[in-house]
């Protein structure tokens, strides 16, 4: 157990380089310039750069999970099963949770092993700085609710400063609904207010070419990109698609990436400013 008590430990960039930066500039002062753009000059880049926790870490989870504990939490409080209700009872319960106050929920909650470990990993958002992390990515997601549930759950596990949600659309079927939840999502003040018009979305080529095949999935995530851009510039938002591509079809799905935005350039430069499409790869082996 450290010695040191919490409130003196550093929790974010700013505060760990605060007294660097007086200290550099005290140097400077001083005529002491070789030493200052040495060393400290290269630790303050380091810092600047990776943070305290060197690298960024993404939390994701399955929908189906957050759904489990708010079907617990639900049935606990007596008032139905969350699991069971149509998607518009959901989200109005959601969003009346996160304008509420009270606690949702406390000790004597029933829990299963995965519920148990679902909200020790929002737990340990709440107490660790916030700087360690990225995003939470919700896998799996059909509908608006999903990503309403995370954030309730941020809510209620006291995460300080909650991470942005991304949904990722996998299969074919979610993917083609994926513009009317986002459309859903972005009529939300709350939610509006909350993510301050910057969204991020996922895209599935693995599942999604399960259900279809190669050629028809090449098609349905082109025509789902364009339908969210159309979302995005309607409601002024700008929009981030994180495309994830899976085993043995990774170079040709990155080759129709590279396509589509290249026979799209006059397009998303129109967007530039209301609604902004950042090209990323992630390959999970």
């Amino acid at each position: 157990m450290s010695e040191i008590p919490e409130e003196a430990n550093f929790t974010n960039i700013e505060q760990f380089l605060e007294p660097l930066k007086l200290f550099y500039k005290s140097l400077c002062s001083c005529g002491d310039r070789p030493i200052t753009d040495g060393s400290l000059l290269d630790f303050l880049r380091q810092v600047s750069t990776f943070g305290l926790s060197l690298v960024r870490l993404d939390i994701k989870q399955e929908s189906d999970c957050h759904i489990d504990v708010l079907d617990a939490i639900t049935k606990h409080l007596e008032i139905g099963s969350y699991r069971e209700w149509s998607e518009e009872q959901k989200q109005e319960w959601l969003l009346s949770e996160l304008s509420g106050k009270r606690p949702l929920f406390g000790s004597d909650l029933p829990k299963t092993e995965e519920i148990t470990d679902v909200l020790d990993a929002f737990n340990v958002l709440a107490e660790l700085p916030a700087d360690n992390f990225r995003a939470y990515i919700i896998s799996m997601a059909t509908a608006p609710s999903d990503v309403l549930a995370v954030e309730l759950l941020q809510h209620e596990c006291h995460v300080k400063q909650p991470l942005r949600v991304v949904p990722l659309f996998e299969k074919l079927a979610d993917l083609e609904a994926a513009p009317a939840a986002l459309a859903r999502l972005f009529s939300v003040d709350w939610y509006k207010n909350r993510i301050n018009r910057k969204q991020e979305v996922m895209i599935g080529y693995s599942d999604s070419g399960k259900d279809v095949g190669r050629l028809s999935t090449a098609w349905k995530l082109y025509k789902a990109q364009e339908e969210l851009i159309k979302v995005a510039k309607q409601f002024g938002m700008k929009l981030t698609i994180f495309h994830v591509v899976v085993g043995l079809l990774e170079e040709e799905v990155v080759q129709l990436i590279l396509l589509y935005y290249l026979n799209h350039q006059k397009l998303l430069s129109n967007h530039l400013g209301r609604s902004t499409c950042a090209l990323e790869h992630s390959s999970v082996l």
